[in-house]
């Protein structure tokens, strides 16, 4: 199967989903619209930093600048969202098939398990590998482009953080990465397959311009291109809704609880996925309510 992407939850959420904010969250998503790297701090502790991320290996991405650099270089601890290791990656890779005997050719009808095949296949996975596959498992795999060369934006920092001896932390176990995914509905699982394989072009299309916002420092840029997506999204709406408040939302209300030790302790670094940062459910709102004070460095 080849090695398994880390943070694959993440990666998922700029390429594919969009928010629905409403006027009550318009202030929060102006003001965490633009921005990478945020200074959070309270009295009594030395002030932390922020980086938000995208799961690429694109050069461009992975040239960290002096400001966060400079971040990185001073802090104390460095947490990222999970750092897998070769026993992580292989609990991850088990989780990915199917048990009890169900198969995917099964689960969906002819004409969507051709194509699933077809497209897989393209990326170097058999049909017998693909039939047993769990619909979440083929959806990652179609959605996220495999690191031929170098290493995914969170792994370099993770890199640097090792080299310069940090205390490194991790704000999610791989249990809870393999529960995001397996607690979602069979129903909305298959929605969601069915929806990215029927758009599959228009949606790999939109990793570019992800990618160019991402490099402008726009989260609500980034959002805007792919709340588009959304209007295409027809019967399987309500599934991505669900999806954004169980891979995206949930998720980040977690994270923002467990950061806050380290942030008492003070001078933390951590690198979470950027779209968690926008937005009145992103963990820079959800800190601010909590007492923080939230700047814009980068």
């Amino acid at each position: 199967m080849g090695s398994w992407r880390s943070a694959l939850v993440m990666v998922l959420l700029p390429i594919l989903f969009g928010p629905r904010s409403g006027a009550a969250g318009a202030d929060a998503c102006a003001e965490f619209s633009r921005g990478l790297l945020w200074r959070v701090e309270r009295p009594g502790s030395a002030p932390s930093h922020v980086f938000g991320t995208i799961h690429f290996a694109d050069p461009r991405v992975t040239r960290l600048p002096p400001m966060v650099q400079e971040a990185l270089g001073g802090s104390a601890s460095f947490t990222m969202e999970i750092s897998l290791d070769d026993t992580a990656r292989r609990v991850f890779a088990d989780a990915m098939f199917l048990e009890g005997g169900r198969r995917l050719d099964v689960l969906v009808d002819a004409a969507t398990f051709e194509q699933a095949v077809r497209r897989m296949g393209a990326a170097g996975y058999p049909p017998e590998v693909t039939s047993q596959l769990k619909p979440w498992a083929v959806l990652i795999n179609l959605v996220v482009p495999e690191a031929k060369d170098g290493v995914i934006l969170d792994n370099e920092l993770l890199h640097q953080a090792m080299l310069q001896r940090k205390t490194v932390y991790q704000l999610e176990t791989v249990d809870e990465q393999i529960a995001v995914f397996d607690d979602i509905p069979m129903e909305t699982q298959l929605a969601l397959l069915q929806d990215t394989l029927r758009r599959f072009d228009q949606m790999a299309g939109t990793i570019g311009k992800t990618i160019e916002a991402y490099l402008a420092a726009d989260l609500g840029g980034i959002w805007r291109i792919n709340t588009a997506l959304m209007e295409g999204a027809g019967a399987a709406a309500s599934h991505h809704a669900y999806f954004i408040r169980r891979v995206i939302h949930g998720r980040s209300i977690i994270m923002a609880h467990r950061m806050q030790a380290r942030l008492r302790e003070g001078n933390a670094f951590f690198a979470v996925g950027a779209m968690h940062l926008y937005g009145e459910h992103g963990i820079l709102s959800l800190l601010k309510q909590e007492g923080f004070a939230v700047t814009r460095v980068y």
